[in-house]
């Protein structure tokens, strides 16, 4: 009953399928089917296709003329706004403990030299850079 080979097989037939099409007979013909071809491609990232699907239905739904291309500046605007956001956050709590001392100083009347100011914000700005590049890179640049 159970045919283990034949399985293999047809898993195999049906993943090609899907990256590649399938042929109706042989030849010279073009491939029929496929649902991850390379044309289909937008360059839009897993994170973000929600969001680029919400604004293409929208224009659907208003019947306004598809534009995709601004459809895809949108989205990497808005991800590259949420992205900004994220990595400040480490920003922010690497710099926060020496706008403590400062604070401090201040409120002590207190002159206060931070010796580790340069090295560590520096530092903590170059990690942000780098985590918003990996990150924001992979949408539209416009």
């Amino acid at each position: 009953i159970l045919q283990a080979d034949k399985f293999v097989t047809e898993v195999q037939n049906l993943g090609t399928r899907f990256t590649a099409g399938h042929r109706k007979g042989t030849g010279d013909e073009e491939f029929d089917g496929g649902v991850f071809l390379p044309e289909y491609h937008r360059r839009i990232p897993a994170d973000g296709f929600s969001i680029y699907a919400e604004g293409i239905w929208d224009q659907i739904v208003n019947n306004k003329d598809l534009d995709l291309p601004t459809q895809q500046e949108l989205l990497a605007q808005f991800r590259c706004d949420e992205i900004s956001r994220e990595v400040l956050i480490g920003f922010d709590e690497a710099i926060g403990p020496l706008e403590e001392k400062q604070a401090d100083a201040t409120r002590n009347g207190k002159t206060a030299v931070l010796k580790l100011l340069g090295e560590t914000g520096s530092g903590a700005r170059d990690k942000c850079l780098r985590a918003f590049e990996v990150q924001a890179s992979r949408y539209h640049k416009g």
